[in-house]
């Protein structure tokens, strides 16, 4: 690839990426602004039920919004979408900070999660659209990089707050929520120098600008015979899909598109389900739990979780073009459920008066689980959803993805202090069966998809279309 064209897509991934940073900078910020005493008073937060409301009621906003842009991403684009959640989340973010009232609060925050789940539906499948079939994965996996950015810069932001003064008056919560306005705006204004999807672009008729788009991105001339290839497969995917007719609901459940949906939804289900968000919300509870001081559990562990959490996501960066995603995902079960295998039982010992040395060893087992997840569970799920639909129900398929994970997200998230005020670190053995559960899924349903373009995928999954789109192509190219 020409080194234009790496310079430039690296702009446009790292640009439409903030948008994972606006939702990492949401799982950072919050875990530990629950726990922060004026907050606390200011909206009576103390009880189990309040908690697991605020916490929760974002990821439902975040489901109600993937719904609405299974239509709204075709119709307006995967760019304008994006620049949507930017402006939403910077209200939803102002709202919270400068609430006083908790139906203020609890509204601000379903308008963040709107906007992200705007962000979560359009800004993987934008990046897969832009980006070569030879490094796609890499690509599409900076939009979980940049969640653990988020993640990281928050959680340390909040840790300062937490070892001041300022945790103890308004000024501290109110700051940590109002810091989100910033990376909003930044991915508001950024988004206004990178280009339409191409493959949107061809949906709306706009093929010369389409075609200039994708000699953009490539960093080569119009008539180059690479960017004429691919322009030519996206246009004639796209009239082979027409001359059937638009896609309705009806097809997206329908033979090959269902087993892609199944995928999909269980992906991003399951992702929930190995306790990813749980162990990121609640950090200072977990630890707490097993034993550690209230310094270590709000200001010094969390941190060092976050760091580590932003390392290991370079990892699947790396390794998902080489070694694809069927095998990250099965391994990444492996690592996972070791972890927490780690974590309970050392965990548990702790509690039965085994020695404080073992917490740490319990702690070890929460950043071998990490390892597992941000390498390959936390990219791959959003990366493998981008590129496995065709363009035709590409939108809706991702859509019905996304709303799989904010679903199950929000459910746990609510369920949670319930779980852990009732279970402890029992818990954490439903999700290590999920974790387990997660390496025969890998292995025997998910398919590999890595180096094919997004058109040549079909075959991956029997479509008739997509083969006599590659062989339409093939005719072109001959010609």
């Amino acid at each position: 690839m020409p080194a234009g064209s790496q310079l430039y897509n690296i702009l446009v991934s790292f640009t439409a990426g903030v948008g994972g940073f606006c939702f990492g900078w949401e799982i950072g910020v919050i875990g530990q602004v629950l726990g922060m005493p004026d907050f606390v008073s200011t909206f009576n937060a103390g009880d189990t039920a309040t908690q697991s409301w605020i916490a929760s009621v974002f990821q439902f906003g975040c489901a109600a919004s993937a719904f609405a842009f299974a239509y709204l991403a075709d119709i307006i684009g995967r760019k304008r979408s994006i620049m949507f959640a930017g402006l939403a989340f910077a209200i939803g973010g102002a709202m919270q900070s400068g609430s006083s009232q908790l139906a203020v609060l609890i509204i601000g925050r379903i308008i963040s999660g709107f906007a992200i789940g705007a962000a979560s539906t359009t800004v993987p499948m934008y990046l897969a659209e832009c980006a070569p079939a030879q490094n796609r994965g890499s690509v599409t996996v900076i939009y979980q990089l940049m969640i653990t950015a988020g993640i990281l810069i928050a959680g340390s932001i909040n840790a300062g707050i937490i070892g001041s003064d300022l945790q103890n008056n308004s000024t501290g919560w109110r700051l940590a929520l109002g810091l989100q306005i910033v990376p909003a705006l930044l991915l508001l204004g950024l988004m206004f120098s990178v280009p339409f999807s191409p493959r949107w672009l061809v949906r709306k008729g706009r093929n010369d600008e389409a075609l200039e788009t994708i000699a953009k991105l490539r960093a080569l001339p119009k008539d180059h015979p690479e960017v004429r290839d691919e322009y030519d497969l996206i246009i004639e995917d796209f009239r082979l899909e027409q001359s059937v007719g638009d896609a309705g609901w009806g097809e997206v459940f329908k033979g090959s598109n269902g087993r892609r949906v199944f995928i999909g939804v269980m992906n991003q289900a399951m992702q929930q389900l190995t306790g990813i968000n749980v162990i990121t919300y609640f950090q200072p509870q977990l630890y707490a739990i097993i034993g550690f001081s209230a310094t270590l559990s709000t200001q010094v562990l969390p941190v060092v979780f976050d760091f580590a959490n932003f390392i290991f996501t370079f990892i699947g960066m790396f390794t998902i073009d080489r070694f694809g995603r069927k095998f990250l995902l099965t391994w990444g079960g492996v690592v996972m459920a070791l972890g927490l295998a780690m974590t309970y039982g050392f965990g548990k010992a702790t509690q039965s008066g085994a020695g404080s040395a073992l917490a740490y060893i319990s702690y070890v087992g929460i950043i071998v689980f990490d390892l597992g997840f941000s390498s390959t569970w936390g990219p791959v799920v959003w990366s493998y959803q981008a590129e496995i639909f065709p363009m035709r129900i590409r939108s809706k398929g991702v859509a019905l993805s996304t709303m799989s994970n904010w679903l199950v997200g929000a459910i746990i998230t609510w369920a949670e202090p319930y779980l852990a005020r009732d279970l402890g670190i029992n818990v954490y053995i439903i999700y290590f069966c999920f974790c387990a559960l997660a390496v025969p899924w890998s292995f025997f349903f998910v398919p590999e998809t890595r180096g094919k373009t997004l058109e040549e995928l079909g075959e991956v999954f029997g479509d008739k279309v997509a083969h006599l789109d590659h062989q339409a192509a093939g005719d072109l190219s001959a010609k």
